[in-house]
């Protein structure tokens, strides 16, 4: 494998090369998998496999993910992200590549599981390129490889399933905290009572309008800012708040859904990440309102 050169205009690179968010990051990974993650992880990657872990970070799925197969390769766009992940993972099956998603440098069917965690798709800016990014996991994936993959939701397409989800997961909420998981956060990118909150929120009619007029523009205005419907910059991405904002775009169910098929993917799952953490199952409509939503991808 051949590493690619820095592009240092990329905002990812510039966000997620502060000091404080490489320190975040840093101290974040110390925490290990949330339970989700262990639930998916221990399911679909076996001793033998090749995993390929998409914008690594600080290692935080690398270190954990080495224990589980046979050789993971931990890739990232961030120099600092990449040397404190080496410093932070310490085992000898991993091996840390600064690459762009959009173009891996892997050769054609070599890789059984590719891991986009915490969002990474999120991160990918413009529909073209998140496309090119969902063939190049296709690409290098062996037949019948998986590929674990979150996202947060379009929020404003949803206000009242967001809603219902959240009352719903309220009123099945497990008495025990340690079997939802709560302990190493598994609730960090929404808990229930911020599903609830968020609900009420997203049903104002000012947020309404808003997804509505930028819909329209997108449509009228191909050039709208240089956005598509779903797409936002936001400053605050981890417990640091450094000075320079990222462009992230949030997926509907169908978008999500539409893009990897388009791939030549299978889906074989999409769950809540409280379906997980908690194991117990929400109504299929349901899912529409999940924060982040787990898709589990299959080759064919």
């Amino acid at each position: 494998m051949e590493q690619m050169p820095d592009n240092l205009e990329n905002p990812i690179v510039k966000k997620y090369g502060q000091p404080q968010e490489i320190k975040a990051f840093s101290e974040y990974a110390k925490k290990g998998l949330e339970a989700y993650e262990k639930t998916a992880f221990t399911r679909m990657i076996k001793d033998d496999d090749i995993v390929l872990d998409l914008g690594c970070g600080a290692g935080r799925e690398a270190k954990a993910v080495a224990a589980l197969c046979s050789k993971v390769y931990a890739l990232d766009l961030v120099h600092g992200m990449l040397k404190t992940a080496k410093g932070f993972v310490g085992e000898n099956n991993v091996y840390f590549i600064r690459a762009d998603a959009t173009y891996l440098p892997v050769r054609n069917n070599t890789v059984d599981v590719v891991l986009m965690a915490k969002q990474l798709m999120n991160h990918i800016t413009g529909s073209q390129q998140r496309t090119i990014t969902m063939n190049e996991v296709y690409r290098v994936l062996k037949p019948a490889g998986r590929v674990y993959l979150t996202v947060h939701n379009n929020l404003f397409n949803i206000g009242i399933v967001h809603l219902l989800n959240g009352v719903y997961k309220i009123m099945h909420a497990s008495p025990d905290p340690r079997k939802q998981g709560r302990a190493q956060g598994a609730g960090d990118s929404g808990t229930d009572l911020v599903n609830l909150l968020a609900g009420f929120f997203l049903l104002k009619p000012k947020s309404m309008f808003v997804n509505v007029y930028r819909r329209i523009a997108s449509k009228v205005r191909k050039n709208y800012t240089g956005k598509e419907a779903g797409d936002w910059e936001i400053s605050q991405v981890s417990d640091a708040c450094s000075p320079f904002k990222s462009p992230y775009h949030n997926f509907t169910v169908k978008e999500i859904s539409s893009l990897a098929i388009h791939a030549g993917f299978r889906i074989d799952e999409i769950r809540d990440i409280w379906e997980l953490s908690d194991k117990r199952t929400l109504p299929q409509f349901l899912r529409k309102g999940a924060f982040t939503m787990v898709l589990i991808l299959k080759k064919e």
